[in-house]
């Protein structure tokens, strides 16, 4: 038996509350069908919701045989609903890429429990699908797939089948058979249905549960319903699904449709391809690659150094020599390299920059110079290359240096 006692529901918006239920109380035989009528908004969806573990109450019981479901925790809610709750949803909810058999399958499997191709085809047969257990799922018709999300259900074993809309997609020929089939496996079951169709649950309930606004407004007792007392079905077995058969369904997906799922790949490739040129761009430093670019290759001449600068003959790049760049060089030489500064509007006066000197004190005079080029204090390098230094190298020293 099912049991509802004084179950309200709150929903918080940002600037309100919704009362969708409103102290409900009611009980349902372990036997039968009910239909839950009403208009849209008077919380029928939402007690269908609280009774199938998929939503929580804001106060109030539910009871099933007598134990408050309400108080679960999060596995022991995925134990009820996997164990003593089929779903039957209006949009079906079948798994397009497998068969008709494969999707029955899966309810045992969640279940833990061996796959034996008899019982489906039993179960198919109450449904009168049994012909179509090899069918792919997209060859079905509305109604047919139904009656396999029907048989989903009912292959768990559980003690309520929840039906939503069931026949809100279907023709009114396809629905009476719905209907007429749910009919005959309440006699086994607890079949709770959410509905607007009034004609059609007049004809087919053994009871009617009539909300407003969030209370129960009605009870109509159609049919004497013979409780049968129906044998405790729970099990101890967890839910799960098997890593295999997630991975079946996954690759499943991929036949599809193979020219979407390749150009998805594509997108994909140059989308993290355009990804790393970015962040590579972003990170990327003129300076530091040039650094070390003369430092893998080991290079100790001057000449070879300022000779990356050039633009011409007798036009030196500005951009590339900086102090920074000069100090990372020496930090990856371990040399002594010091800037070539030139006359600004003047090619024959150049000095040296001395080791001392304090870019952030007031030495002005550098604003008077362009960087325009390095050499290396090491008279012995000097000497073989045949350069003559004229002055010397003391603080605040213009030096000429023919050929720099």
């Amino acid at each position: 038996m099912l049991e509802i006692k004084n179950v309200s529901k709150i929903y918080q918006t940002k600037n309100t509350q919704v009362e969708a239920l409103k102290n409900v109380s009611l009980k349902f035989m372990s036997n039968g069908l009910y239909f839950i009528l009403g208009k849209s908004g008077c919380g029928k969806s939402t007690l269908l919701n609280l009774i199938a573990g998929l939503d929580c109450v804001t106060s109030g019981e539910i009871l099933l045989d007598g134990n408050d479901f309400t108080k679960f925790n999060s596995n022991q809610l995925n134990q009820y609903r996997n164990f003593e709750v089929g779903f039957v949803f209006q949009e079906f909810n079948l798994i397009p890429n497998l068969n008709v058999k494969e999707n029955i399958a899966l309810s045992l499997k969640m279940q833990g429990k061996k796959v034996i191709e008899e019982e489906i085809l039993e179960v198919l047969k109450l449904v009168e699908m049994d012909e179509f257990i090899h069918r792919k799922i997209n060859e079905l018709s509305g109604g047919q797939k139904q009656r396999i999300a029907i048989a989903r259900a009912i292959i768990k074993n559980p003690k309520i089948i929840i039906a939503d809309e069931p026949t809100g997609a279907l023709d009114t020929e396809t629905s009476e058979q719905i209907f007429s089939l749910l009919r005959n496996l309440s006699q086994n079951h607890l079949i709770i249905v959410v509905s607007h169709d009034e004609v059609y649950a007049k004809k087919y309930a053994d009871e009617l549960v009539y909300l407003k606004d969030g209370c129960v407004e009605k009870e109509e007792k159609l049919h004497i319903i013979y409780n049968y007392d129906l044998i405790d079905k729970q099990s101890s077995n967890k839910s799960y699904l098997p890593f295999f058969t997630a991975l079946k369904i996954g690759f499943s997906n991929f036949k599809v449709n193979i020219l979407r799922l390749c150009i998805l790949i594509f997108l994909s490739v140059i989308s993290f391809t355009c990804l790393g040129v970015s962040i590579i761009a972003f990170q990327y430093n003129k300076e530091e690659f040039i650094v070390k670019t003369i430092a893998d290759n080991g290079y100790v001449d001057p000449l070879a150094i300022l000779s990356i600068y050039k633009k011409n003959e007798s036009t030196w790049q500005q951009t590339t020599i900086s102090p920074t760049f000069i100090r990372n060089l020496n930090e990856k030489l371990e040399g002594n390299y010091l800037g070539v500064y030139q006359g600004i509007g003047r090619s024959d006066s150049n000095f040296i920059e001395d080791v001392q000197i304090d870019y952030s004190g007031t030495y002005d005079a550098l604003s008077l110079f362009s960087l325009s080029g390095i050499t290396i204090i090491n008279s012995v390098i000097q000497e073989s290359l045949g350069y003559n230094i004229y002055g010397c190298y003391t603080h605040h020293t213009l030096t000429t240096t023919p050929n720099l």
